[in-house]
């Protein structure tokens, strides 16, 4: 999971803008636990037992 949160927080810092409204990405559960750290909604221990339901959309207030 750690290489996942590294190249996740690479892609954030490189790609996503902050005048970008809406970003939306389709990822595997072990991406949504990534996006979840980068954003402050879980730490990296807590994110490993965090249950991630298919076909649930998750929605971030990042801004």
């Amino acid at each position: 999971m750690l290489m996942s949160y590294i190249e996740w927080n690479s892609f954030f810092k490189n790609e996503v803008q902050a005048q970008d409204d809406n970003i939306a990405i389709v990822a595997h559960q072990v991406v949504i636990r990534c996006i979840l750290v980068y954003f402050g909604y879980e730490s990296k221990e807590s994110a490993v037992d965090t249950k991630v339901e298919n076909c649930v959309p998750y929605v971030l207030d990042i801004k």
